[in-house]
């Protein structure tokens, strides 16, 4: 999850940039600013490598996808969407355990 808080984070302050600036050019300067930044970001937090590329895919999403200041709200909902998948996640995997540990003592 703090994957998709990294890249979306840096998406939106390059969004807003964007916004304020409204210059083709300087948004390629910030994408790219930007991907390295996500992959310090990752870095800082000892996240693998291999998973830091998820966090860059969701940067050049956020600020490629969608228009304008629509940007932002699709950065909101890819991390509600992850939000809620790690909750999820956890609760099945939660409950496989419960059910795993309970059938161990029944044999």
């Amino acid at each position: 999850m703090i994957i998709t808080v990294i890249g979306g984070l840096i998406g939106v302050v390059v969004v807003i940039l964007d916004e304020l600036i409204q210059n083709e050019w300087m948004l390629i300067i910030f994408a790219m600013l930007g991907v390295l930044l996500t992959f310090m970001g990752c870095k800082l937090a000892k996240v693998l490598y291999i998973n830091a590329k998820i966090g860059t895919i969701t940067f050049i999403l956020v600020i490629m996808v969608m228009q304008g200041t629509h940007r932002i709200l699709y950065a909101l909902q890819r991390l509600a969407g992850t939000f809620y998948g790690t909750v999820i996640a956890v609760v099945i995997t939660m409950i496989w355990v419960f059910f795993s540990k309970k059938k161990e003592t029944q044999n």
